[in-house]
């Protein structure tokens, strides 16, 4: 083993007193040597070397890079724990001297050992630790200390003690003591962004492989998979290029520890990584809310002296000191004044908000880890209790539709953004506290009753609250947005009739605004501040929003290529995420002992918050629709995703003036959405939406979230990974329904530390993946229009109701995974096929006593095609005939086909024949 010192290191400003040790490997790629799939393609052999950089405040950064031959021993920790060692002797830095008497490893005369602290930070760093032999020992954790998330990136929520084996001597084993922290920078980064975005942003790239491919005349992507010919012919570019990952993670490290400072944090919180970016955003809400509103305070007042009662109630939320170890209030309600600046100070405007508290572990549920805070484990005051619950079920994600399947050729492609949705969401949710009851209603109103002329909604459209309502939209009702589902848990549909849904109020008037009737049975609004336009208008609205402000406050200060300024959007755009975080109790795997948790609440989690998010994304989303198609006639809505949607217009339509006038129009017509206007025009200068694209390149609109362009300029893949757009592309114009992809994935390290079967180095996983180009059936498919080049596209309409979605998918699915059903020869057929299975008619079964020659998807079309026969041609040819020309290899005998023939005969009306699976029969039999 091989160590070289590196002395040209990254300039470095924010370093605090701990030590940061940035680490990343390398090693060989087999992708070349592998034809099979499934196969390990990944072992300690592999690995050719280490890359460590170490820093801390008022130290020189010293970088190493440790290679390895094929022949050498695997690394170790004590490897990069030797670096660590050597650098605090260097820096003349003394390791803490600290009691561990609990610890068999350590035990000595006077029970002291000596612990070095450090943090060890990198990229996706499960994948950089496994290349260490011993991991698995070091990194063992009895607790949920450690987690694993996205199946490789690690982080502690407190320090970790942990033992590592140095070489053996004369008595055995000797141990060294580490207090390890571990931050993945992955985690403090936005999603889908990798370290060369990183670097990029950083004003301190990777180095490009591909140039010395070229010098050297080799392929391009050559070096990039194959590293030790690299080291080989050009050792120190090699150097160079496998330094530059951990030079840019401590870098980038460097960055947040100075963006930390400009945050309204501790001391401490300044001076440590974050664990995520996600919790970091939820921290700075947290501490945001921890007062609340003159208004809110002025109604408790208010109700503080005329109900005695209510006193001891409120008692509950004064604020906890410690004293003598003990939690006790600050103070006893009913001996302070109730004046609102009083309660702002002293009570605990959280908890007040949440409605929640976490209780005693009582919970059996398996799946509840002891300790966490989590849906199965919150206790609701009972003022709440209704209220959370029905803010729990009209939680939804985005609207996520697309409005047409197919090919659109010769129009204008535009996609449009509603500008910063969720941060304008967060402006538009008043402060609150969740103590309400639910008001059921002993006849059932109508909701347009409350929207005109009624003081119920406070804050109009932005009203925070909830109803259980029976929801009809107009039988001619094309456009609908409000979700619904029989359960938690299950994904929404958007149907035209819906029975005892859970709605917000802001789901409700949008219901309402598209011409929906709403049937409202019962209704839970919060006790609220009243969100008004003018000076002062962010103190009455919710933390989390004061939050994204203050992070959007941050950001415009900084230049767009400044760190800064996408640290800043990046948090911003956390805080939504955290306060849905745990209400649908999803489930993880735990790192340290195998089994499935709860996914706990987050420091925000809030119903009444997360379903208000979504909600007020829809209301925009309906209204900038609205506008974008009454300014331009020829505008075509193809699909929805979350914040933005797609339309097609007329080629002539000029892009730049139909911005300027739907700018105009939303401006104009502010009366309709006034907070809306007020937010967009004081807090994001003015500015509604964002054209993302602009093409005249033929469109395949595909499902929810896929959708391509010719040129590029739309490319949304639905998760589809290792294919280009070139490629799908190209398969659509084929008529191709799959692709199958060829996808190297590693294992997550949880597995890696359970699984006997596996071996300690994360191994990647060879596989063949068959990716489908269906549609998705979020709508039904009613009208086909013809291309002119042999594709079209489908025109879709809502389901009636649950019932119909159900239906209608079961058959839908399956010809559409199997068939590709937008060529201008099977349009219509689908359609057909359809009717018929809707109507009640039967598909094939198949018969085991049949001895088959053809696979089952063969046989399937010729059983087909025997009804076809039957239907259109019966008595053209003889049952002989046909047996020996059509059918011999399907029946194994003249006799069966010959009682095949007849139950088809008999059973024709009820019989569906499926014509789109006919049709290479038909070209292919004559």
């Amino acid at each position: 083993m091989l160590i070289n010192e590196i002395k040209n290191t990254p300039e470095l400003h924010n370093i605090n007193d701990d030590v940061l040790v940035s680490i990343d490997a390398e090693w060989e790629s087999h992708e070349d040597q592998s034809e099979t799939s499934g196969e390990d393609v990944r072992s300690f052999t592999d690995v050719i070397s280490l890359q460590v950089a170490i820093a801390k405040r008022g130290c020189p950064v010293r970088e190493y890079v440790l290679y390895r031959d094929k022949q050498d021993r695997p690394f170790r920790f004590i490897d990069l724990h030797k670096l660590v060692k050597d650098f605090y002797k260097e820096n003349g830095i003394e390791p803490r001297k600290v009691d561990n008497s609990h610890h068999n490893r350590f035990k000595s005369k006077n029970s002291k050992v000596y612990a070095y602290d450090y943090t060890i930070i990198g990229f996706w760093l499960g994948v950089d630790i496994s290349i260490f032999e011993d991991w698995k020992t070091v990194l063992d954790t009895p607790t949920d200390n450690l987690i694993n998330l996205k199946q490789q990136a690690l982080a502690t929520k407190s320090p970790l003690s942990a033992s590592i084996k140095t070489n053996s001597h004369r008595k055995g084993y000797a141990y060294d003591y580490a207090v390890l922290n571990i931050r993945d920078m992955m985690l403090l980064s936005a999603a889908k962004v990798n370290l060369d975005a990183i670097g990029k942003m950083l004003h301190y790239p990777k180095l490009d492989t591909e140039e010395w491919d070229k010098e050297d005349g080799k392929p391009v992507g050559f070096y990039k998979t194959h590293m030790r010919t690299l080291l080989k012919n050009r050792p120190k570019d090699y150097e160079k290029y496998a330094l530059t990952d951990s030079e840019i993670c401590l870098v980038y490290a460097d960055e947040w520890l100075g963006f930390l400072k400009t945050l309204p944090l501790s001391a401490k919180d300044k001076e440590n990584l974050p664990f995520a970016c996600g919790s970091l955003g939820a921290k700075v809400a947290k501490i945001n809310g921890e007062t609340g509103s003159f208004t809110l305070a002025a109604m408790l007042s208010k109700m503080m002296q005329e109900d005695p009662l209510f006193v001891s109630e409120l008692q509950f939320f004064v604020k906890k000191e410690q004293h003598d170890g003990k939690s006790v209030p600050m103070c006893n309600l009913a001996e302070v004044e109730p004046d609102p600046l009083n309660l702002i100070k002293i009570l605990d405007w959280n908890m007040l908000r949440n409605g929640y508290y976490q209780a005693k572990d009582i919970c059996d549920d398996p799946k509840h880890r002891n300790g966490v805070l989590d849906n199965t484990s919150k206790k609701l005051f009972m003022e709440s209790q209704q209220g959370f619950e029905t803010a729990n079920q009209a939680f939804f994600g985005g609207h996520n539709v697309s409005y047409t399947h197919g090919k659109i050729s010769n129009r204008k492609v535009i996609d449009i953004d509603a500008k910063s949705a969720y941060n304008v969401g967060g402006h538009l949710i008043p402060d609150f506290i969740t103590s309400v009851g639910w008001q059921r209603f002993s006849t059932p109103i109508d909701f347009s009753s409350l929207i005109n002329g009624s003081n119920v909604l406070v804050n109009g459209p932005f009203t925070l609250g909830y109803l259980e309502a029976d929801v009809d939209y107009p039988d001619d009702a094309w456009l609908t947005l409000t979700p619904y589902r029989t359960k938690i848990g299950d994904t929404p549909v958007y149907v035209k009739h819906m029975k005892r849904a859970m709605l917000t109020l802001t789901d409700a008037v949008t219901a309402c605004e598209l011409g929906a009737r709403v049937i409202v049975y019962g209704m839970c609004i919060p006790m609220q501040d009243k969100l008004v336009a003018g000076n002062g208008y962010m103190n009455r609205v919710c933390p989390t929003g004061k939050a994204q402000e203050l992070f959007a406050k941050e950001r415009a200060k900084y230049p767009k290529d400044n760190p800064k300024n996408a640290l800043n959007k990046m948090l911003g755009n956390s805080v939504y995420g955290k306060t849905g975080q745990g209400l649908h109790q999803k489930i993880k795997r735990a790192y340290d002992d195998y089994k499935m948790y709860y996914l706990p609440f987050s420091s925000v989690t809030n119903p009444f918050i997360a379903s208000q998010y979504t909600a007020i994304t829809r209301y925009i989303l309906m209204r900038l629709i609205g506008a974008a198609m009454r300014i331009e006639p020829s505008l075509k809505l193809e699909s929805i995703t979350t914040d933005g949607f797609l339309t097609t217009v007329d080629p002539s339509v000029n892009t730049e003036e139909f911005s300027k006038k739907l700018t105009r129009y939303l401006e104009t017509v502010g009366n309709e959405s006034p907070l809306w206007v007020y937010v967009a025009r004081n807090f994001f200068n003015g500015v509604f939406f964002e054209i993302k694209a602009d093409t005249l390149a033929d469109l395949y609109n595909i499902r929810t979230r896929f959708q391509i362009t010719k040129d590029g300029n739309v490319h949304a893949l639905a998760g589809l990974k290792d294919v280009s757009v070139d490629n799908v592309f190209d398969d659509l114009e084929h008529s191709k329904v799959s692709v199958q992809t060829r996808q190297k994935r590693f294992t997550s390290l949880t597995d890696e530390k359970h699984l006997r079967t596996l071996k300690g180095l994360l191994k990647v996983d060879d596989l063949f993946v068959t990716q489908k180009y269906n549609y998705d059936f979020t709508r039904k498919l009613i009208k086909f229009i013809p291309g002119n080049d042999g594709h079209g596209y489908f025109e879709t309409a809502p389901f009636e109701d649950i019932n119909e979605y159900h239906k209608y998918r079961k058959y839908a699915l399956v010809l559409a995974k199997n068939w590709c059903i937008t060529d201008n020869s099977t349009g219509n057929l689908f359609l057909r096929c359809m009717q018929d299975l809707l109507s009640g008619k039967k598909d094939v079964s198949y018969r085991s006593k049949d001895k088959t020659l053809l696979s089952q998807q063969d046989e399937y079309k010729y059983r087909h095609f025997l009804r076809y026969i039957v239907a259109y041609h019966d008595g053209e040819m003889s049952r002989k005939e046909l047996y020996d020309k059509y059918f011999s290899k399907v029946y194994d005998s003249y006799g069966s086909f010959a009682r095949a023939y007849q139950r088809s005969k008999k059973k024709l009306s009820e019989n569906f024949i499926n014509h789109l699976a006919i049709t290479e029969l038909l070209y292919k039999e004559g």
